[in-house]
């Protein structure tokens, strides 16, 4: 264990300690952070009253456990079975993370399929179920960031929504750690990716995945899924801000073209704007149905022909974080081409519907 850090027992928690991590499942405790400082009352009384039974201090970084305080016991570890050994035969190491990723994209839409259904019914949105998919994500990414993208690039009518979401929120996990952003900032926005389409659960299933073109008042309601997802998000009060304005504002342009407030320029935060360009992204290299998808650089290159509809300095920063550094160039100088028409997904203009 790294030098300052300590694990106590829950009821050894005092006010001004630094949690580093909460020992156990992510379902057992009430916090979107994983490493904060202890600072409110309230906050100590949901530690002490969660099911978490220890979690690790540093001691650096805040009050120290007292002298005459007993550190928590290490936990025993189960008993081992014993397993009948059979030979393996050996992966190569961007087949080891194939493999993770598509173990995690299949557990992670299980978990959002379950959880957005509960939505559907009408019932609160389980925030804590989001936490540990985010989790899965994150590890995903730090092993390779490619491997996911590829895999969720398939979707189904059915699926589209649950892989879309799995995406997005891989998207802006890998931009915010290439923008070398605060690791809880990182963590929240991969919560925000997961949850930004949530309130498409109160959109009839028959306009969702309506395979023709979509009517005026089929769009207008499809346009009203963000508040909606900002509505049932709203109903959790230990809901992040930064997961309620991408939830409210991903659709939003730099211009005051989109919706629903019509927000330009700076009235835009830099998470709605990261995750803006993380839903486009997805949306038109996704394989889908009704529509041939883009490849990446040619998606890229025409989200930068679309004059006013995303923040351009985040957007060069995007081909970059996707490792299209070397293409960045070519790929900023052919958008700023002549704009063609954006994509039409069933009859919606916005490439992100």
């Amino acid at each position: 264990m790294r030098k300052g850090l300590r694990q106590i027992a829950t009821h050894q928690v005092r006010l001004g300690m630094f949690i580093e991590r909460l020992e156990g499942n992510w379902l057992d405790h009430p916090f979107w952070r994983k490493r904060f400082l202890i600072e409110a009352p309230a906050d100590l009384a949901r530690l002490r009253a969660s099911a978490v039974a220890a979690v690790t201090i540093d001691e650096a970084k805040g009050v120290p456990l007292a002298d005459d305080a007993d550190a928590a016991p290490a936990a025993a570890s189960p008993p081992q079975r014993r397993r009948l050994s059979l030979p393996r035969l050996a992966l190569s190491p961007m087949d080891r993370e194939r493999a993770r990723a598509e173990r995690v994209i299949q557990q992670s839409r299980r978990s959002i399929a379950r959880m957005f259904g509960e939505v559907r019914l009408g019932r609160a949105m389980p925030l804590q179920r989001a936490l540990p998919i985010v989790d899965e994500i994150v590890g995903s990414i730090d092993g390779n960031v490619t491997a996911l993208f590829e895999l969720t690039r398939l979707k189904s009518v059915d699926s589209y929504t649950y892989l879309h979401s799995i995406a997005v929120s891989g998207l802006m996990i890998a931009f915010a750690r290439h923008l070398a952003l605060d690791e809880d900032e990182v963590r929240l926005l991969g919560l925000a990716g997961l949850l930004h389409d949530i309130g498409k659960m109160a959109i009839p299933r028959a306009v969702l995945q309506k395979p023709a073109n979509l009517s005026p008042a089929e769009v207008a309601l499809i346009q009203t899924h963000p508040e909606r997802g900002h509505a049932i998000l709203l109903a959790r009060p230990d809901t992040p801000e930064l997961v309620l304005d991408v939830c409210l504002h991903h659709h939003e342009r730099m211009n005051g073209g989109g919706y629903p407030g019509r927000l330009a320029g700076e009235g835009l935060s830099r998470a709605a704007r990261i995750a803006a360009i993380c839903d486009v992204y997805d949306a038109v290299t996704s394989v889908r149905p009704y529509k041939k998808p883009w490849a990446p650089v040619e998606a890229l290159t025409q989200m930068a022909r679309w004059d006013g509809h995303f923040d351009r300095a985040l957007l060069e920063r995007f081909v970059a974080a996707l490792g299209f550094e070397d293409q960045r160039d070519r790929v900023l100088e052919q958008g700023a081409e002549p704009a063609q028409q954006e994509v039409s997904v069933n009859g919606f203009s916005d490439p992100s519907a």
